[in-house]
């Protein structure tokens, strides 16, 4: 004997089964993030994505943690370069120094190149020494790189004089300091330089499509180093 059923009943017991289909399923999200088993520790991916065991259930590779751990670890970064610049003895951070010259006044630079200090080597032998493939090295000559300053050109034109001076025969040999701060502003390191004096001077670039501060270069020859704390 055939039954026919309504429509509206039909597709009522489809819905019903679908629902039921639906509550059997397992969500792979939740199981990925939060699956447990009887193993004594648990597995975290950490910011470079390599499973770790901490206490607790076993847990899969989960996105939002790892965008949380990565975001502690670049804090704690920030915090740990703070602590550095703070910290007495250092390592201190290379953006905050003045420079002071003798008799002159302008000291804010934007940058201050201490270049190489060197000492050349001399050979020595001695014709009766047994070893004819060897030489003694003795020290020799003490030879420094010349210094470079930087800085944003102003109305002052204190180091320009001081520089053209020299070019017209006025040799104004001055004593000089490059000073670095820590992040007190407080003086930690000092490099003396003594008989300075500018060999060269560079005017700044002009560019029509920059968007640059017009820098002014000043590099400066001493004949003594010295390190002070």
């Amino acid at each position: 004997m055939k039954i026919s059923l309504p429509s509206g009943i039909i597709l009522v017991m489809v819905l019903v089964t679908m629902i039921a289909g639906c509550g059997d399923q397992t969500n792979p999200v939740a199981q990925e993030q939060d699956y447990s088993n009887s193993q004594r520790g648990e597995l975290r991916t950490t910011s470079s994505g390599v499973a770790v065991e901490v206490k607790g259930s076993f847990r899969g590779y989960n996105t939002a943690e790892k965008a949380e751990k990565s975001s502690q670890e670049e804090a704690g970064m920030t915090s740990l370069l703070s602590t550095l610049a703070a910290t007495p003895g250092g390592p201190y951070l290379n953006f905050r120094f003045l420079v002071e010259i003798e008799g002159i006044t302008q000291g804010s630079f934007s940058e201050a190149w201490l270049t190489e200090t060197t000492v050349e080597v001399v050979e020595y032998r001695e014709g009766n020494e047994s070893n004819p493939a060897s030489a003694r090295k003795l020290p020799g000559r003490t030879t420094y790189g010349n210094l470079i300053l930087k800085w944003g050109i102003t109305t002052n034109t204190e180091l320009y004089d001081w520089f053209r001076d020299v070019t017209e025969g006025d040799i104004s040999r001055a004593g000089m300091s490059v000073i670095l701060l820590d992040e007190e502003m407080v003086e930690r390191v000092r490099w003396n330089f003594a008989e300075a004096w500018p060999v060269r001077y560079d005017a700044p670039e002009f560019v029509a499509l920059g968007n640059d501060v017009a820098i002014e270069t000043l590099e400066i020859a001493f004949e003594e180093m010295d390190l002070a704390y």
